[in-house]
């Protein structure tokens, strides 16, 4: 079983996540790099492998599928996580006038940006409680009230 913590990167294949996923390769983590195009997120594992352990994973944060898919993925391979990032994000025209965005633009952006964080972080929250890290929050989650409901 790998000793090195297990970091799970959303949106990685480019930008901030690819940074971060460097970052936490450097500093000795096993990275798993995701993004939903798993053909991109080869490409960009690849480019960090001189960095450390890292490995791609198709992932796409605003499908219930392909969450559970790689959330098992992640168990089958390592039994844990320790630290989830949640980096998968969409940007709708920022110059837009909130008096005048398209509300359409407005839900895809929260679907993504917010209920997609949410998705990611209830399928990997079994893996978090198997985390190693002494210092993980994460192995009291079960014993504890997450945003002020009891966990269940």
């Amino acid at each position: 079983m790998n000793q090195a913590p297990v970091a799970l990167v959303t949106g990685a294949n480019r930008g901030l996540g690819f940074e971060v996923c460097r970052q936490l390769a450097e500093s000795g983590y096993t990275v798993v790099l995701s993004g939903r195009d798993p053909v991109k997120a080869g490409t960009a594992s690849a480019e960090l492998a001189k960095s450390g352990s890292v490995h791609a994973l198709a992932l796409d944060a605003g499908n219930d599928d392909s969450v559970k898919a790689a959330a098992a993925a992640i168990e089958e391979k390592f039994g844990r996580l320790d630290v989830p990032v949640n980096n998968a994000g969409r940007n709708f025209d920022t110059n837009a006038l909130t008096t005048s965005v398209a509300m359409d633009d407005v839900r895809e952006t929260l679907e993504l940006n917010l209920i997609g964080a949410w998705r990611v972080t209830q399928a990997v929250l079994p893996l978090l409680t198997n985390s190693t890290l002494s210092n993980s929050p994460w192995r009291r989650l079960p014993a504890c009230a997450a945003s002020g409901l009891p966990a269940r």
